[in-house]
């Protein structure tokens, strides 16, 4: 079935290399392996899985798991922040900076050059799993959400946040 979801910290930190797409295909059956067994995951990087190569594999509603290789941002537009969980690291809830449209260079299995322009909460989950092909976990830039954050009236947790920003 494939490897196994990483959750040491440490390991998802190293910087993950760029991969010849030929010889990338093990690594995205695995990635779509563990998207199909998860049906509440919708993104995997290959660090993820213990894999350090740029490779992420994205689901998306219709349930079309697309890959995305030696991925780049070419640019980004706007900011917004975002309530986050990750797999990686269960039981903690974070407020991060994301962007609200990307612009996107990759390789497809083929070694095709593709760009595409991602936007809303596509934009989102990919700079995330951009984040781990660069080594850099939500716990790193995230705001932890600590136990009573919620029950905070909406102005103390502006100020927590604008304290984060």
């Amino acid at each position: 079935m494939g490897k196994h979801l990483v959750f040491d910290l440490d390991k998802l930190r190293e910087y993950c290399d760029e991969v010849n797409p030929l010889d990338a295909k093990q690594t995205i059956q695995d990635l779509k392996s563990k998207l199909k067994k998860y049906k509440d995951l919708y993104a995997l990087s290959a660090p993820q899985i213990g894999i350090n190569e740029r490779v992420i594999c994205i689901k998306f509603n219709d349930g079309v798991i697309k890959e995305y290789i030696n991925p780049m941002v070419l640019k980004s537009e706007g900011l917004h922040l975002v309530r986050e969980r990750d797999i990686s690291i269960p039981d903690q809830e974070f407020i991060c900076p994301r962007p609200n449209k990307i612009l996107v260079r990759y390789q497809t299995e083929t070694a095709k050059p593709e760009e595409n322009i991602l936007k809303d909460s596509v934009a989102e989950v990919f700079d995330r799993m951009m984040n781990y092909l660069q080594g850099v976990t939500l716990d790193d830039y995230g705001l932890p959400i600590l136990e009573g954050f919620d029950e905070l009236s909406k102005g103390e947790q502006e100020k927590i946040i604008n304290m984060y920003l």
